[in-house]
């Protein structure tokens, strides 16, 4: 083949790549900002009490109403579904409560930890940038019993068998995050502890 050819294929090749990843670029945006939209569409209707049945959804349809919740996180532009386990599935599509922890609730006692995945397709809508929560700042869960706000009090690295941060306190009503730690390596997790500071009735 030609020199000149070679060139020529080198540059479409080039210029196809240069679009295909443009084109995933801005996929991955559109399907974050429907997602965001249909856990803000659900957090709406919890907060009016309304129960409906959406049955089974893909990434961007109405959030089934058998899910646990919504949880948000203002201060990185965050709003996710919670499900009621952390399978590869529920994952796929929010955040999901890690077994053998209590759901999101205001009675004292309670631990609550919230897992989600750490970038992927949907990185603007996961826990991606979830280490820039500082103590002070908000984090709100609503469910179809109450609309709870926790404030953070605080983060820690672990390793990933390790869940000796998950216990109860008596007096308290704690939250944590729970996502990969160092994105992307993903080896260790993250954990970042927020305390119930008000709840209201739904």
């Amino acid at each position: 083949m030609p020199t000149k050819w070679k060139g020529n294929l080198t540059i479409l090749l080039g210029v196809i790549l240069i679009l295909a990843s443009g084109f995933f670029f801005i996929a991955s945006k559109v399907r974050a900002n429907e997602q965001r939209a249909a856990a803000e569409a659900f957090e709406r209707e919890l907060a009016e009490g309304i129960v409906m049945d959406h049955g089974e959804v893909e990434i961007g349809d109405p959030v089934p109403q058998s899910s646990l919740g919504v949880i948000r996180l203002d201060k990185i532009g965050v709003v996710l579904p919670i499900f009621f386990d952390t399978s590869s599935e529920s994952l796929e599509k929010g955040a999901g409560l890690v077994e053998g922890t209590d759901p999101p609730a205001p009675q004292r006692g309670i631990t609550s930890v919230i897992a989600a995945h750490r970038g992927g397709r949907r990185e603007s809508q996961s826990f991606m940038k979830v280490d820039q929560l500082t103590p002070g700042d908000a984090i709100q869960v609503t469910t179809q019993e109450s609309k709870l706000t926790y404030e953070v009090v605080g983060q820690v690295v672990v390793e990933a068998k390790d869940w000796s941060h998950f216990y109860r306190e008596e007096h308290e009503t704690r939250l944590l995050l729970l996502t990969c730690h160092p994105y992307p390596r993903n080896h260790q997790r993250l954990l970042v502890e927020a305390k119930l500071v008000s709840s209201e009735q739904i």
